[in-house]
């Protein structure tokens, strides 16, 4: 009893093997552990329902698109573990985010309401200051070394 249900089990390993690799050949990518599912909210947390949204790689290649529920979740979906941006969009509200996943991962996109003809990017709040920076480091650099001049014409 106990041989044969050795020689079963290795028989279902080869064929769940040959299948899995027959299904890694036919997608071209490689199977993955990651298992998602998008939570898309409002800037308050709100749950916003039936949003479109789109998964892409990093080369900018579609690998999911689809509708939230009512609740504003996905179906847990399989993908490649990897880095991806995550979009959603429902008239007035857009939102994304890049993020690394691998595993069982909650990805929470928030969406905010957008101008008309406008979107929001997310903002490098330090490169915009970088010439404020400068120009500021600059004043206090001239302040300081004309007051250590002042000082020692007084002294002298």
């Amino acid at each position: 009893m106990g041989f044969y249900l050795a020689i079963s089990m290795l028989t279902t390993i080869a064929i769940l093997t040959s299948v899995t690799r027959s299904v890694a050949e036919a997608t071209d990518e490689p199977l993955s552990p990651a298992t998602i599912v998008i939570h898309t909210i409002d800037s308050g947390g709100n749950h916003l329902p039936n949003v479109e949204y789109w998964v892409f790689d990093t080369n900018d290649k579609q690998k999911v698109h689809g509708f939230t529920d009512e609740m504003g979740t996905t179906d847990p979906f399989a993908i490649a573990d990897g880095t991806y941006y995550f979009i959603a969009k429902q008239s007035p509200y857009y939102g994304w985010r890049k993020e690394p996943v691998s595993g069982f991962e909650d990805v929470y996109i928030t969406l905010y309401k957008y101008q008309v003809g406008g979107f929001l990017l997310p903002v490098d709040k330090l490169a915009l200051l970088t010439p404020q920076i400068g120009s500021v480091s600059t004043v206090l650099a001239i302040t300081v070394l004309a007051g250590i001049y002042i000082k020692r014409v007084k002294h002298a």
